[in-house]
């Protein structure tokens, strides 16, 4: 063999094996199947109230039915349109607001929404010129029968309370004082188990511990006997100016009970606390807001932003045209998800890199074959991918409401083997 022969042929030797990894390379890149990832709420529940239609116009929706039917049907398409899976109705109980309730809920299941049950008898509060209800007794009665006579309203999924913010009126009207709290629990264990007990007869499946009260009596009146008979849940209404506030108010019923948090109301803004705020003040508020929950999600179980239409808060005008804030809580309603896989070089997947959601401090790690997934609010988001060997790359994505986005990256890898290196001039040369 002469001197050409022995460095020719260990030269395409080495040739023929870096085609082959190559090809090897190529063909299980090309033929990994990455998992389709699924897009899933953030919360159990994601409502939107509609008190300030369905409780406040309920009479004047009784004397026009045909109005009401296009008013109701444009604020649910509105509330499915945020990515809501539930809308908070709150038309009374009593007989003579049946046929606006059920408008309500008809047009809540057409689009395949749950409902939330936050209206009361009138009574207790003396809504609409009602004789007030003070005993708490014929209360419970008139539950049971409202539940039992209306089975065909509710539907697996749904969610009932029949004295939302019970502080508000009846016995306890204005009344803080912790002499009537004993009294209050003994009210809120009864609901439940007298709820519990009428959907059993029914065989509806129907969330019944959602006793939405203002967030300085439900920490001052809850104790631990109490939550434990009503299933360990605790439903807010609260309102605040500082954000450490809300925050300390759901750390402590997570640290002191363990109970799930639901914020039974929430928005922005409330004059007293926040004063006026322009239309991108309000949508920035909510934006903080909705990120503490999104960071609290583990501790919440549902939120139900007060209110859709009408008032303060609102996430819509009079004429249903949107506000800025109606975006802002869409991204949340309605996250995305990037997948993909992060390979070096070569093409081949990098396993146990940080793929960190900055804006959210969000971090997974891929898997073996360099696989991701992350959901995400919807929206603009800056990615940082770094190996343990500590090479970082940093991007921006941006996600509609409800994708799906493959994303891949690839990293070059700080420190390479000798045969990367080789394989690598290789590549370099042959695909010039």
């Amino acid at each position: 063999m002469n001197k050409y022969n022995l460095i020719v042929l260990p030269v395409l030797l080495l040739v023929f094996i870096l085609v082959i990894f190559d090809i090897w390379d190529a063909y299980r890149t090309a033929h990994v199947q990455l998992p389709t990832p699924t897009l899933t709420k953030f919360w159990r529940y994601q409502c939107v109230d509609t008190m300030k239609s369905s409780r406040d116009l309920a009479r004047q929706h009784l004397s026009d039915l045909n109005k009401a039917k296009y008013e109701v049907e444009t604020e649910v398409k509105l509330v499915v349109g945020l990515g809501a899976n539930c809308i908070s109705v709150a038309t009374p109980y009593d007989r003579e607001f049946s046929p606006v309730l059920k408008l309500w809920v008809q047009t809540a299941r057409s689009n395949g929404l749950n409902v939330w049950f936050r209206g009361n008898f009138a009574g207790w509060e003396e809504w609409f010129g009602y004789p007030k209800i003070s005993s708490t007794a014929e209360h419970l009665n008139l539950t049971r029968s409202f539940i039992i006579e209306n089975a065909s309203l509710f539907e697996d999924g749904d969610i009932f309370t029949a004295a939302p913010e019970a502080e508000n009126g009846g016995r306890f009207v204005n009344n803080n004082n912790p002499s009537i709290f004993p009294e209050y629990r003994a009210f809120l264990i009864d609901q439940y188990n007298l709820a519990d007990q009428a959907f059993r007869e029914l065989d509806v499946k129907v969330t019944i511990n959602w006793f939405s009260m203002n967030g300085w009596i439900a920490k001052n009146m809850f104790d631990e006997s109490t939550l434990a008979s009503i299933n360990n849940s605790v439903t807010i209404d609260h309102y605040t100016k500082d954000l450490l506030e809300m925050e300390l108010y759901i750390d402590y019923f997570k640290n002191t009970f363990g109970a799930q948090v639901n914020l039974g109301e929430f928005g922005a803004p409330v004059p007293d606390l926040n004063g006026n705020m322009t239309e991108r003040e309000q949508s920035l508020y909510v934006s903080d807001l909705m990120k503490l929950f999104y960071r609290k999600r583990t501790s919440i179980s549902g939120l139900n932003y007060w209110t859709l239409r009408f008032g303060t808060t609102n996430l819509v005008n009079s004429d249903f045209s949107t506000r800025e804030v109606y975006d802002t809580l869409t991204k949340y309603y309605n996250p995305g998800v990037v997948y993909g896989r992060v390979l070096n070089n070569l093409g081949e997947p990098i396993k146990n890199v940080k793929v960190r959601a900055t804006n959210y401090d969000t971090t997974v790690v891929t898997d073996s074959n360099g696989y991701y997934s992350v959901q995400l609010p919807s929206g603009n988001t800056s990615y940082t991918f770094t190996t343990l060997e500590g090479a970082v790359k940093s991007v921006e994505i941006s996600l509609l409401p409800g994708e799906r986005k493959e994303y891949n990256q690839r990293i070059t890898p700080v420190e390479t083997g000798l045969i990367s290196k080789i394989r690598g001039l290789y590549r370099g040369i042959f695909s010039k």
